[in-house]
């Protein structure tokens, strides 16, 4: 058995609703709370209503080697007027993993250090409830963050970003 590195780890998002007392809708916490549930009110949400690309980010307490995640993903159980399924599936184009030293990276440059992408190419994002994403190489850091991006030529253009539970290894 693999520990997972990120287990009730601190997490952080840079979707400012997040902050507000009032807003319990899909908290960060919950992609690293060890349920493997993946209905939606189990998993972390967040769009680029307030912000282009969606960031989520984990602390994993001290710097550690970093060689991959496994990520589970939304398959549509539980959606509702908020998050629907369709518009999931047809707005998030990609995921990029970083494993960095330093945290809230809101700025993501070529400086960064990154694990990994996936994209909607054949698919991948969203054949299988469990992604797994791969470092080519192991990569020493403390912060583990998911930024999401948008296809860019579709009328609407909130995309959300849901994490049902982050696994890093």
């Amino acid at each position: 058995m693999v520990e997972n590195l990120a287990y009730e780890g601190r997490t952080w998002v840079n979707d400012k609703r997040h902050a507000r007392s009032s807003w319990d809708y899909g908290p960060s916490r919950l992609a690293v709370d060890g349920n493997t549930d993946t209905s939606l009110r189990s998993c972390t949400v967040v769009n680029n209503q307030e912000v282009d690309e969606p960031l989520w980010m984990v602390d994993l307490g001290k710097r550690k080697e970093v060689r991959g995640l496994v990520v589970l993903t939304w398959q549509g159980k539980g959606q509702d007027e908020r998050t629907l399924y369709r518009d999931y599936v047809f707005g998030l184009d990609r995921l990029t993993v970083y494993v960095e030293r330093e945290r809230r990276l809101e700025r993501l440059t070529n400086q960064h250090r990154v694990c990994a992408s996936v994209t909607r190419l054949n698919n991948a994002l969203f054949s299988r409830e469990r992604m797994h994403v791969e470092c080519p190489q192991p990569i020493t850091g403390r912060f583990v963050y998911i930024k999401a991006g948008g296809v860019a030529n579709r009328w609407h253009r909130v995309f959300s970003l849901v994490l049902c539970e982050v696994m890093v290894y």
